[in-house]
């Protein structure tokens, strides 16, 4: 059974869910905004995401490829600094009227390891505030968990 870690392609925890997965061997995709040939410009920082294997969609709006994100998802875990953002309403919004499981700031590897497992997710949805929403200290919290249940989850697929 393979394991597959989606997200919008945005700055910061979304580009870092998608890069982590790719180093330890894991698929990526998701939904990304992109428009006239050119992503948007939130996404204009030196990261090729074509290596990520995102769809690209001309509707540059976020709501529409967080819904597409979550759609697409068996469940969706945020990190965030703020939890008080459009993005993070949205994200649990589409979450909860799609009926899919979501999990906000988890602790460490053991309780994101759980949430995959009980809700028998294959497909993660990795999002978050965007980089320049981020404090150093969320940033290297959430690549920590996200490496550790990686690296779990590819020895599992081994």
């Amino acid at each position: 059974m393979s394991f597959k870690v989606i997200s919008g392609g945005q700055t910061g925890i979304d580009i870092l869910g998608v890069k982590l997965a790719k180093e330890v061997g894991l698929e990526t995709g998701g939904t990304i905004g992109y428009s006239r040939n050119h992503y948007i410009t939130e996404y204009n920082d030196g990261i090729n995401r074509d290596v990520f294997n995102f769809t690209k969609t001309g509707n540059i709006y976020y709501p529409y490829r967080t819904e597409q994100n979550v759609i697409n998802s068996d469940g969706t875990v945020y990190f965030a600094t703020d939890a008080d953002t459009a993005g993070y309403w949205c994200t649990k919004k589409s979450a909860d009227k799609h009926r899919k499981p979501f999990l906000l700031n988890p602790t460490d590897s053991s309780v994101l390891l759980s949430f995959i497992k009980e809700n028998n997710i294959r497909t993660l949805n990795v999002a978050g505030n965007r980089g320049s929403k981020l404090t150093l200290e969320k940033i290297e919290e959430a690549t920590i968990i996200l490496m550790e249940t990686f690296d779990t989850i590819k020895k599992m697929e081994v």
